[in-house]
């Protein structure tokens, strides 16, 4: 017959073998899992930065391929999106759909 004592030894001998097992598949789980660079950019918030990754033929002059631009402003659109509003490289305001391929949100 198992006893009390018994049940409860084996009780505290597994919960201490499952928090071992789970700090070590955590420790991996950190370590390969690498942080994504960029994010939605319908999360966009004020602070965020953006990306130009390409610049389309009307934006010439004013973005840069590869600068970061903080976002001034958000709002939302009637069609699920969000515009953005950042500050260019001519220092003017201007506003962005959030579905414009030009820009990445950055993490």
């Amino acid at each position: 017959m198992i006893t009390r004592e018994m049940f409860l030894e084996a009780l505290k001998s597994m919960k201490e073998a499952s928090a071992i097992i789970e700090a070590y598949h955590m420790q991996f789980e950190e370590s390969e899992k690498p942080r994504e660079k960029y994010k939605d950019k319908n999360l966009l918030v004020v602070g965020d930065f953006v990306q130009c990754v390409e610049v389309h033929g009307n934006s010439k002059g004013t973005l840069t391929e590869g600068e970061q631009y903080e976002v001034k402003r958000t709002e939302e659109t009637n069609r699920d999106g969000l515009y953005f509003t950042i500050k260019n490289d001519q220092g003017k305001l201007r506003k962005y759909n959030s579905k414009n391929t030009q820009f990445k949100a950055l993490n």
